[in-house]
């Protein structure tokens, strides 16, 4: 599969101006926040495959994604529900209350397939809500359009 910084490489190459959008997508961060490391590894795989060009970073527990969201400003942030420290609901608050991270994307990912979190997420900004039971299935495809 090629990747972005392919294409980028042939235009320069070429002499080709390169369209804004094309360089939109290269050196891009994706933040993957989820206390079960196991999770992480498999969320990291699936979306190093797809997006071979972003830069993933992951996070434990809340706080450090907040640390982590401000020092990155990422596109895209794939949040848990339950985490310790500081729980997803307010990570999720605190992205949308910084004007640095309009255009920071959130896909918040749960074991636990529940109206009532979901309409709390999507409330407080969530661009999406993805149920782990089906989160391989769909996190390519919804990440994308996003």
């Amino acid at each position: 599969m090629y990747g972005i910084k392919n294409l980028v490489d042939f235009l320069k190459k070429h002499n080709i101006p390169i369209p804004e959008k094309i360089l939109e997508f290269l050196n891009f961060d994706i933040l993957i926040v989820d206390d079960d490391t196991e999770i992480l590894r498999l969320i990291k795989k699936t979306l190093s495959k797809h997006y071979p060009d972003a830069e993933i970073h992951e996070a434990i527990d809340g706080f450090e994604a907040g640390q982590k969201i401000t020092q990155l400003v990422p596109r895209l942030v794939i949040l848990d529900i339950k985490l310790p420290g500081m729980d997803g609901l307010k990570v999720c608050q605190n992205i949308r209350s910084d004007k640095r991270l309009d255009n920071s994307k959130i896909l918040v990912i749960s074991g636990h397939d529940i109206e009532t979190y979901k309409k709390e997420f999507l409330e407080a900004g969530a661009d999406d809500f993805l149920v782990n039971l089906l989160i391989f299935r769909f996190l390519w495809i919804k990440s994308k359009n996003l």
